[in-house]
């Protein structure tokens, strides 16, 4: 396995992923995207159906709405802003379950292109419940899977401005990234937003 570098993409980056009712700021870096799922699509009991509602501290309104089709889930996400207005994304997305752990699969092609510019790929966040009526849903640190595709743990493209990588796109099999989470787990994923069940 090995890692290549190459310049391009800009300094600054913002990624809304308000398509799941996400919101993180990834400073001077995009996010980590893989030209693979962890998984084919495969149908997967979960108590991730209904509605939800951010547990925030700021006193951010912000409803998901989730529906399980098949294999899949539909996903809305509602923002209530502070000048009435609302924010309304929809998106697709699939589960791929690594042991204990839940993995949500989302490609690019279901978010805003005006967020996310020529990025491409797909993006996994981390699901964990604390019971069936409470979750918390965390995204990949970029950090310890730079140093992945440095060291040869993964295979992926390492793009780079001035003499900072900014952005990593995973080249390996579905498998070995599922072996490389299994590994490794709790550590890869940060900033976890918790969600509580409205119904």
């Amino acid at each position: 396995m090995q890692a290549k570098t190459q310049k391009g993409y800009s300094e600054s980056f913002i990624l809304v992923l308000s398509a799941v009712a996400l919101f993180f700021i990834l400073s001077s870096c995009c996010p980590v995207v893989s030209d693979k799922p962890l998984s084919q699509p495969l149908k997967i009991d979960t108590d991730l159906e209904g509605v939800w509602k951010l547990e925030s501290e700021n006193q951010e309104i912000v409803y998901l709405h989730i529906s399980a089709l098949n294999e899949k889930f539909a996903a809305v996400s509602v923002e209530h802003r502070d000048d009435g207005k609302l924010d309304i994304i929809k998106t697709m997305f699939f589960l791929t379950r690594i042991k204990l752990g839940l993995y949500m699969n989302i490609h690019t092609n279901e978010l805003p292109k005006e967020e996310l510019g020529t990025i491409d790929g797909w993006m996994f966040l981390q699901i964990k419940f604390f019971n069936k009526d409470r979750f918390a849903m965390a995204h990949l640190n970029d950090q310890p899977i730079i140093d992945a595709v440095r060291n040869g743990e993964l295979s992926g493209i390492l793009t780079q401005r001035d003499t900072r990588v900014n952005c990593v796109a995973l080249t390996d099999s579905s498998e070995n990234m599922r072996n490389y989470i299994e590994t490794h787990g709790d550590s890869l994923f940060i900033d976890p937003t918790v969600w509580n069940r409205v119904h």
